[in-house]
């Protein structure tokens, strides 16, 4: 008997089971993982484009309040030099003002990126300024003040950008956009402010010093490389993006058509003997220049929010759809080995099946009888039942073939079998073929009277066939003989011991002339059958 048979077995279904797991978990683990580091890259990307509209929200905040504070400075140079100059539109801009960087939302912008110190200083030096009076404070200290203070905004705005992650945006669209509204416009607007200022308060004074002329020959040679710069830089930006080339250099154009015009008549303030104009209408003209470039710039605001907000709506639909992807891929990967394993586990048991099944009767094989022997025989053990092998053998088998072909021979030993299954057909009944002409059989929990009755109804109704076999020496038909171990109550009896009895059975019912059975009781003695004759023998010096 190989006793190792059943424990291959479970090994085999065992190493069978974890394949599947990891047939199925593996690629699933992958996938995830897989997808997990797409999301993760796909939130970064749409962190850090929200993180770039809140920072171009607040930057346009603050510039905003940059422009309303040129203007403030330009309106104190001809307040404070202009005695019938309008002084409530100069308090109107200044209440405007502080409204503006005082609101809710700024608020939450200052602390986000973290420069509400800053702005709230800011705020303080702006405020102090307003309340104090015009004439306390010289004119060229008042002038240096607000530019201090607009300075002070662009390096809030500066601190904003970066930590927004403007300078990081890695397309050069929204890189280039970014670059015009944080640095390049807000830089010009500055110088433009700054002459338009300084001009005002020649015009409203109505004389001009030596300092003043260097100041603003310094402040239009300025302007004018600024507008260069800005020019070159569209040019060659707008190169690489050329989708923005209808939409932004118009603007700019406009612009600097503006800001030459601007820059000639500022020119006229120090020129000796030149046409000057009111202070109001030059500060106004200087106003429409800034408004030029801060219509450049707004649109170009719009145009930066209205690409990242596109390019969040993408990142957002391509995670959604990553997650749904992700999903089906899972339940399809799932469905589909699950499938091929459900195919593959009904072709493993066909096979199994096969492999434990006799071909020609379709019993049971000798395979099969070594793996359920020692469960059926442990069974009757623990349930303390009595337990039976037989061995039945068709009589000179041998000759039945030589007489009558091959092809009768495997015609009889399934007429046999089937006698056997219909014999032995309680749901503890095993019948098996383990050769040739042989078969077993194994019984339990059935008395010893009722094996005997069932040894001879086998005997009987396969005599009862009539098959012709004229190379039988006992009778014209078909015989088979039968031996039996029978122990009346499973004890602690090794596998092979049973065997032996039962082959040992057989050999002495075929040595009391065949067509009969053999009954060894395992523990007291032995039964033999013979055509009806009863027979009592000696086994192993015991009776019965």
């Amino acid at each position: 008997m190989d006793s190792t048979q059943e424990t291959g077995d479970k090994r085999q279904v065992s190493i069978s089971t974890w394949r599947y797991l990891a047939a199925t978990v593996v690629p699933l683990l992958l996938l995830f993982f897989s997808i997990f580091g797409v999301v993760q890259y796909l939130n970064s990307e749409i962190r850090f484009t929200e993180n770039e509209l809140h920072g171009v929200a607040a930057i346009q905040t603050i510039h905003d309040g940059i422009i309303h504070l040129q203007k403030i400075r330009g309106f104190s140079e001809i307040s404070a030099r202009k005695e019938n100059a309008d002084r409530q539109k100069l308090e109107s801009l200044q209440r405007q003002f502080i409204a503006n960087i005082s609101t809710p939302q700024w608020q939450i912008q200052s602390t986000k990126f973290r420069v509400e110190n800053d702005a709230a200083k800011l705020l303080k030096d702006a405020n102090t300024l307003f309340t104090t009076p015009l004439h306390a404070i010289p004119l060229k200290d008042r002038f240096q003040q607000y530019t201090q203070i607009i300075e002070g905004q662009r390096q809030i705005i500066q601190l904003i950008a970066n930590r927004a992650y403007l300078i990081l945006d890695r397309e050069f669209e929204s890189h280039y956009m970014m670059d015009l509204l944080v640095n390049q416009l807000p830089q010009l607007i500055e110088f433009i402010g700054r002459v338009r200022g300084v001009g005002s308060g020649i015009l409203a004074s109505g004389a001009v010093s030596d300092e003043e002329k260097i100041f603003f020959r310094e402040r239009l040679t300025a302007i004018n490389l600024g507008i260069e710069n800005i020019t070159n830089a569209i040019n060659i930006k707008l190169t690489a993006a050329p989708q923005l080339q209808n939409i932004i250099k118009p603007i700019i154009e406009q612009a600097n058509e503006d800001v030459s015009h601007f820059v000639d008549v500022s020119s006229a303030l120090i020129t000796d003997g030149a046409i000057q104009p009111e202070a109001e209408h030059y500060f106004y003209a200087g106003t429409k220049v800034i408004g030029a470039f801060q219509n450049a710039y707004e649109k170009i605001g719009i145009l930066l929010i209205d690409h990242l907000k596109e390019r969040l709506k993408s990142h957002q639909k391509l995670q959604l759809y990553t997650i749904i992807g992700a999903l089906l891929a899972a339940i399809l990967i799932s469905y589909f080995i699950n499938s091929f394993y459900r195919i593959n586990r009904a072709a493993f048991k066909k096979i199994e099946q096969l492999s434990i099944t006799d071909p020609l009767t379709k019993l049971y094989n000798r395979r099969h009888l070594y793996r359920v022997f020692p469960k059926e025989l442990l069974r009757a053990r623990r349930e303390k039942k009595s337990f039976a092998f037989g061995i039945l053998d068709v009589d000179h088998f041998k000759r039945y073939n030589d007489m009558y072909g091959h092809p009768e021979g495997d015609l009889i030993l399934k007429r046999v079998a089937n006698i056997l299954t219909k014999v032995l057909r309680r749901s503890g009944d095993f019948v098996f073929r383990i050769g040739g002409e042989e078969f077993c059989f194994l019984v339990t929990g059935m008395n010893e009277e009722a094996t005997e009755t069932l040894l001879e109804q086998v005997r009987l109704r396969i005599m009862a066939l009539k098959i012709e076999h004229k190379g039988n020496d006992v009778t014209p038909f078909l015989t088979v003989s039968m031996g039996l171990a029978y122990l009346s109550e499973a004890g602690e009896v090794k596998i092979e011991e049973i065997i032996k009895c039962g082959d040992d059975a057989l050999y002495k019912a075929k040595d009391m002339g065949r067509n009969c059975w053999h009954l060894d009781h395992m523990a007291t003695g032995s039964h033999s059958h013979s055509d009806g004759a009863s027979v009592i023998s000696i086994n192993q010096g015991r009776h019965i």
